[in-house]
């Protein structure tokens, strides 16, 4: 028993010995009963920033706050996902597509170099791993609970489909997004001017990261490609007209506001499999609508929950 005890000591020490030499671990948030600590918020930082290198063009304030609002939304989620599928985690393992985004996001070749990137940031490809395997189960939640509630006008698609069909080429964007909510009794206005003086002061990327609740947010909101027909109507009109390197006025869904910029484009040419459109058309808009539903429950969520910050 001597023996095991020893053991859990010394692996106790090297743990915290490594946080130690990083710098004071220090309690920075509580979540209920989960603690989020000093070091854990310096390790988002720099995750943060691997994933949205533009992030060191701002203040380390704002970005230890960004940080530390990322570890409360992963904190409560991971809560839910404990609550809700009984400490099974982990329903989708698939990180694969997510992975190879990234690197494409991150212009490199492939995860060998991703690895050797991640090294610069002191964080490794386990770190981001773990993001995405929650960021998988708590998909899985909403999925279960709101699949049956989403209804998809398939005659409306089918119709899309066929008008496109009569074009020789569409348009593709390269889109990244800012997903926010009025808050705080502001105005829509007020919000939005807030939006704007943050693009102008620090870039649209970073605004995201300050801003959006979607979860591109982490990535500097980037989308990447999307067809016109992969768009919807009223996406679609609000993109007319938009510039490169230029950006919407807020487009409203539901409770929240959409901010999309376009950051290159292209006109490709039409071929269309008819039925593999309708099933990658029903997907979009069911995933569109999923993540809405995701936004709501986890506000619920947390209004529930205790987050103490004032240590």
């Amino acid at each position: 028993m001597f023996k095991y005890k020893f053991i859990f000591i010394i692996i106790s020490f090297f743990i915290f010995q490594e946080a130690a030499n990083t710098s004071q671990v220090d309690i920075a948030v509580k979540v209920n009963e989960e603690i989020i600590t000093s070091y854990d918020v310096k390790k988002e930082m720099n995750i943060l920033l691997a994933l949205n290198n533009q992030l060191k063009n701002i203040e380390k304030d704002k970005l230890q706050n960004i940080a530390k609002n990322s570890l409360i939304k992963e904190t409560i989620r991971k809560l839910e996902i404990q609550r809700v599928l009984n400490n099974k985690g982990n329903v989708n393992n698939n990180v694969d597509p997510v992975i190879e985004n990234l690197i494409s996001n991150l212009n490199l070749k492939n995860e060998e170099e991703f690895k050797e990137y991640l090294k610069n940031y002191n964080i490794s490809i386990n770190d981001i791993i773990e993001k995405i395997k929650i960021e998988n189960d708590w998909k899985a939640i909403i999925y279960q609970k709101y699949i049956n509630k989403i209804e998809i006008d398939k005659k409306k698609i089918r119709n899309k489909i066929s008008e496109l069909k009569k074009k020789s080429f569409q348009v593709e964007f390269n889109l990244s997004e800012i997903l926010f909510q009025i808050q705080n009794n502001n105005t829509l206005e007020q919000t939005y001017e807030e939006i704007l003086q943050s693009i102008n002061d620090i870039g649209f990327e970073n605004t995201a990261n300050i801003f959006s609740i979607a979860d591109s947010s982490n990535k500097g909101g980037k989308i990447g490609w999307i067809k016109e027909s992969n768009l919807s109507k009223v996406i679609e009109k609000n993109l007319i007209g938009v510039e490169v390197n230029k950006y919407t006025k807020p487009i409203k869904l539901g409770n929240n506001f959409l901010i999309l910029k376009v950051n290159d484009l292209r006109n490709i040419n039409i071929e269309i499999d008819e039925e593999e459109e309708m099933e990658k058309l029903i997907f979009i808009e069911t995933s569109a609508k999923l993540e809405r539903f995701s936004n709501i429950y986890y506000n619920k969520i947390k209004l529930n929950t205790s987050i103490q910050d004032d240590f």
